[in-house]
């Protein structure tokens, strides 16, 4: 996971983008209980994805390192998942950028039908 909760109080990016989306999908007035229900599940779809776009744009060898991250812990630290990223995958937030907006896309077309 690359976001997280909030730590120090910082703003987290990705419940940023996740209200963003309510907000233009016109959500905002869901029923507390279904609104939380539907922010955990964009979150963990986030997560994902956001997996997904590491492991494919990472060599083999950073793929293998990547497993062992995932061996010590579910959410691996996250100093060492930027490590890998840092060491393996160029232009990451460019790729990572690329890669949530035609996600969001995706989900923006799906609440619309």
């Amino acid at each position: 996971m690359l976001f997280g909760k909030k730590q120090n109080k910082q703003i987290d990016p990705l419940q940023t983008i996740i209200d963003n989306i309510v907000i233009d999908a016109g959500l905002s007035n869901l029923p507390e209980a279904d609104m939380l229900a539907f922010k955990s599940n964009l979150e963990m779809q986030f997560n994902r994805r956001i997996g997904l776009i590491v492991v494919d744009n990472l060599p083999e060898e950073g793929i293998k390192e990547y497993g062992e991250l995932l061996q010590e812990s579910e959410f691996p630290d996250i100093s060492k998942l930027q490590n890998l990223i840092s060491k393996y995958i160029p232009n990451f937030e460019e790729k990572l950028k690329n890669g949530l907006d035609e996600f969001i896309e995706e989900i923006m077309q799906s609440i619309k039908k």
